[in-house]
């Protein structure tokens, strides 16, 4: 996956506030969740060349929101689910009785110690040192997905 990792890295780590089905299932491997999901955007932006992806605002409105969290045509989006589903895995920790405030704070120290190279997040993405570069393919899709 371009210089982004390889087999047995860390690329992503979140936090679902009630439950891992929806938040890991139904929205990161779901062809029709790429405007809500942070992890496919990045994976389209760096795939995007390789599946020849096409980059479109989120929704018809075409605001700077939709624009930002871009989504692709839909042949594109399956080859993204396709492309996961084959490539990735999903590991999970479970917290009791953690509010989201701490749940945050476990986030971050998670991030911290195991420096997820697809990080992007506001508090930790100095520590990534494929931010920019994460950045600047994002912002390709974002370019195109206004043009669209």
């Amino acid at each position: 996956m371009k210089n982004f990792g390889s087999g047995g890295d860390v690329l992503y780590v979140g936090i679902a506030k009630e439950s891992l089905n929806s938040r890991d299932i139904k929205t990161h491997f779901n062809s029709k969740r790429t405007g809500s999901s942070t992890l496919r955007r990045s994976l389209g932006a760096i795939l995007k060349d390789d599946f020849k992806l096409k980059a479109l605002p989120r929704s018809i409105n075409k605001t700077e929101q939709d624009i930002y969290c871009y989504k692709f045509d839909v042949n594109g989006e399956d080859q993204l689910t396709k492309w996961m589903k084959n490539n990735l895995l999903v590991g999970y920790c479970v917290t009791e009785n953690a509010n989201y405030l701490k749940l945050r704070e476990i986030e971050e120290d998670v991030i911290k110690i195991l420096k997820p190279t697809l990080d992007l997040d506001r508090r930790t993405r100095h520590l990534n040192i494929h931010y920019l570069e994460l950045d600047r393919l994002r912002k390709i899709c974002q370019a195109e997905a206004r043009r669209n």
